[in-house]
């Protein structure tokens, strides 16, 4: 933190993937996390270090790739992933984001979090909903357009499906583009 208030360019190398949790890194607006990736390949049985820097914390998950490398029990290392889930609240939302699964309705949509509570998103919300589309356009914009979609859990596409979640829209503020909605 002094070497962020000396407005001093550095590196900082740990292991402690909790460390972003805390309020005083979270408040030190110039930080960029990254990471040095590692992943298993189980086909050709080795780990693979690629060696570039990439954004956000790394996996929390490392030992557990570790692990499989040295052919530890498979029924072991499963409960230690289910652990390890229960434990991380699922996934972060960097892993959530690195699976990648596009929306059915617009490829350039991820479906990583829930933009409502952060949890694994499920489905896909279309703002103005699709039966107000006239030959698929609502407005100016296409029914499908990215600005239309919204990222959400089964529990919270149920809650806006049954008027308890509405209003729900994009604003533009001195912060940049955000999600708002109002719940009864």
């Amino acid at each position: 933190m002094k070497l962020n208030r000396l407005e001093c360019l550095h590196i900082f190398a740990t292991h402690l993937h909790q460390l972003t949790e805390l309020k005083q890194i979270n408040d030190i607006r110039t930080l960029i996390c990254m990471h040095l990736s590692v992943t298993y390949d189980l086909d050709d049985d080795k780990l693979i270090y690629d060696r570039t820097l990439q954004p956000g914390n790394g996996s929390t998950v490392y030992g557990l790739e570790f692990a499989k490398s040295l052919h530890m029990d498979n029924e072991f290392i499963k409960g230690a992933e289910e652990i390890r889930k229960q434990l991380a609240n699922e996934y972060s939302s960097l892993e959530l984001l690195t699976k990648k699964r596009q929306s059915n309705y617009n490829k350039n949509l991820y479906m990583s979090s829930c933009v409502i509570c952060g949890e694994e998103a499920t489905e896909t919300h279309h703002i103005n909903e699709q039966n107000e589309a006239d030959s698929g356009f609502i407005g100016h914009l296409a029914m499908s357009h990215l600005y239309n979609l919204i990222p959400l859990c089964s529990k919270h596409h149920h809650l806006v499906h049954q008027g308890k979640i509405k209003n729900l829209k994009f604003i533009t503020t001195s912060k940049g583009i955000q999600f708002t909605f109002d719940q009864e």
